[in-house]
């Protein structure tokens, strides 16, 4: 789906923001990353405590044409591990995509991103 979207000039940005010390299955996602950056996605880092100023939605989400927002809900318990909403409003559509472009400019690209590195917060 990535490599077919980015074949029609999509922009495919994500960032990972990841606690530390990173949890087993974070290092998980970090070591398969590779893969969804050659399918044409651009993936960004960012250490928790670094995003703690940021007004970052609670639940993940991703953001269509800076209009639209696909909620994205986990259970946690594996039962139903997705449940999703959307949501078209302007002004949530604004907040959203505004503190993902703060994130964006502060996270580290998935190729410059050491997960081992600096493990304790400053």
């Amino acid at each position: 789906m990535v490599r077919e979207a980015v074949g029609r000039g999509v922009r495919w940005r994500r960032v990972r923001i990841i606690s530390r010390p990173p949890s087993t299955y974070m290092r998980w996602e970090h070591a398969v990353t590779d893969e969804n950056v050659t399918f044409g996605e651009d993936i960004r880092w960012l250490w928790r405590d670094e995003a703690a100023d940021l007004l970052i939605p609670a639940a993940d989400c991703w953001v269509f044409d800076n209009r639209v927002i696909r909620w994205i809900f986990q259970r946690g318990d594996d039962s139903n591990p997705h449940v999703y909403t959307f949501s078209s409003d302007p002004r949530i559509a604004r907040d959203i995509a505004g503190a993902f472009e703060l994130a964006w400019n502060r996270a580290t690209p998935h190729a410059e991103f050491d997960i081992d590195s600096n493990i304790s917060p400053a």
